[in-house]
C-alpha cells in the first residue's frame, strides 16, 4: 500500500456546512482530494484490488436528516455511484455505522434499520441489483464484520442483551451468551409490536406508526395499571427490537410501557424522517418540530389506551430525554390534560 484514504473536512467554511471529503493520504503526506465537498462522505473501504473506494454519506450537506447510503467511487477516475438507493433506509444506523465490507465474491456489506430492527445488508457494489436482507427477526444488529467466508455479527433482542453470532454457508449461529446471567435473574419483558394510523395526512411512504408496548411484571389482565409513554431523543433515532434497560424497570415498577417512532425519526424510508423539517426548508418542507410528531405520539397513547383495556387512562405518564425533553415540555403546554405527569429530562428547547 502506498497510501490510506479517510474522510476529513478540509475546505473553508468547514463550520458552517455538514460538508466532508474523501482524501488519499499517500505514505509521503500528499494528500489528493477524491471528492467535490458536494456531500457528506465518510467511512470509506477500498476494495481488494486498489481501485475503488466503497463508503457512506450523502449528496447534500446542507440537509438533515437523510438516509445515509453506500456508494462506490472509482479512485482513477473520481466518478462515484450510489449502489444502496433501491432500498430506502438508512445504513447510518441508531447504534452507530460500519465501513462497507468488501466480500470475496466482490458484493458489499454492512447493515441498516428497518421500522425498529436492524439487520445485515448485502450490496452489489454496481447498484444493478436490490440491496439483500442476510439477517431477520426481531432484533437489532449493532455490528458486522467478515473474514476468511465467516460473517460475524452482534445483536441485541428484548430479551436478549448484546451478543455475537455467525454466518457460515448461510447458516447462523449463536457464539456467546455473555448476559444470560442477568436475563435468567430478571426474566425481562417482551413487547408487543402494534401499528396506528398517523395523527394526520402523510404520503411519503405507509400512514402509520410503529408502536410498541410492554407489560408490567406480574401482569393482571383484570386490572388496569399506570402507563408510561416514552419518546426517544434524536429526533432521527428509532426505538425498537433490542433489550432497553429503561423500559424493562419501568415495568417492573408495575407501569405499562408505551414508545413509538413518530414522524421525524429514523428506520423508514427519507420522507418519514424529513416529515418534521421546516416549513421553509428549501428541499425537503415539512410541519416544523411539534405538529406531525406530536400527531403521531397522541395517536399512539390514543390507539393504546383504545386497544388495550389494562391501560388506566386516568393513569398516564410521559418522560422523554434531548428532543423526547422537547416533546415533554410540548405535551406538557399544548396537550397536559392527557397527563398525571410528565418529566422533561436535558431537553434541547
Amino acid at each position: 500500500s502506498t497510501g490510506v484514504v479517510t474522510s476529513a473536512a478540509l475546505h473553508d467554511g468547514w463550520d458552517i456546512d455538514l460538508a466532508t471529503d474523501l482524501h488519499m493520504v499517500k505514505l509521503d503526506g500528499t494528500i489528493t482530494t477524491l471528492t467535490d465537498r458536494k456531500g457528506v462522505y465518510y467511512q470509506p473501504s477500498v476494495s481488494p484490488d486498489g481501485k475503488q473506494v466503497a463508503f457512506l454519506g450523502q449528496d447534500d450537506p446542507l440537509t438533515s436528516p437523510q438516509n445515509d447510503h453506500i456508494g462506490v467511487l472509482d479512485i482513477a477516475t473520481k466518478k462515484r455511484v450510489w449502489v444502496s438507493r433501491g432500498l430506502d433506509r438508512t445504513f447510518a444506523t441508531t447504534s452507530g455505522s460500519i465501513a462497507p465490507i468488501w466480500m470475496p465474491d466482490g458484493s458489499l456489506l454492512a447493515y441498516a434499520e428497518d421500522r425498529g430492527t436492524a439487520h445485515v445488508v448485502r450490496v452489489d457494489p454496481s447498484g444493478k441489483r436490490p440491496p439483500e436482507w442476510i439477517t431477520t427477526g426481531r432484533r437489532i444488529v449493532k455490528s458486522v464484520h467478515a473474514a476468511n467466508g465467516v460473517i460475524g455479527f452482534v445483536a441485541s433482542a428484548v430479551d436478549q442483551m448484546t451478543e455475537a453470532f455467525s454466518i457460515v454457508s448461510g447458516k447462523e449461529r449463536k457464539l456467546s451468551e455473555l448476559g444470560a446471567n442477568l436475563i435468567a435473574e430478571t426474566a425481562p419483558q417482551s413487547w408487543e409490536h402494534f401499528t396506528v394510523p398517523c395523527g394526520s395526512a402523510y404520503t411519503g411512504g405507509p400512514a402509520e406508526v410503529d408502536a410498541w408496548i410492554m407489560k408490567p411484571k406480574e401482569f393482571d389482565p383484570k386490572k388496569k395499571y399506570p402507563v408510561l409513554l416514552n419518546v426517544h431523543g434524536g429526533p432521527h433515532t428509532q426505538y425498537g427490537e433490542t433489550y432497553f434497560d429503561e423500559a424493562q424497570m419501568q415495568a417492573a415498577a408495575g407501569f405499562v410501557v408505551i414508545m413509538s417512532n413518530p414522524r421525524g425519526s429514523s428506520g423508514r424510508e427519507q420522507a418519514w424522517g424529513q416529515a418534521i423539517l421546516g416549513r421553509e426548508h428549501p428541499v425537503a418542507p415539512g410541519t416544523g418540530w411539534g405538529d406531525a410528531d406530536v400527531k403521531d405520539v397522541l395517536a399512539v397513547l390514543d390507539g393504546a389506551l383504545a386497544k388495550y383495556s389494562f391501560c388506566d387512562p386516568k393513569r398516564v405518564g410521559m418522560l422523554g430525554g434531548s428532543y423526547g425533553g422537547y416533546m415533554a415540555t410540548m405535551l406538557a403546554g399544548c396537550h397536559g390534560e392527557k397527563f398525571k405527569a410528565i418529566c422533561s429530562e436535558r431537553a434541547v428547547n
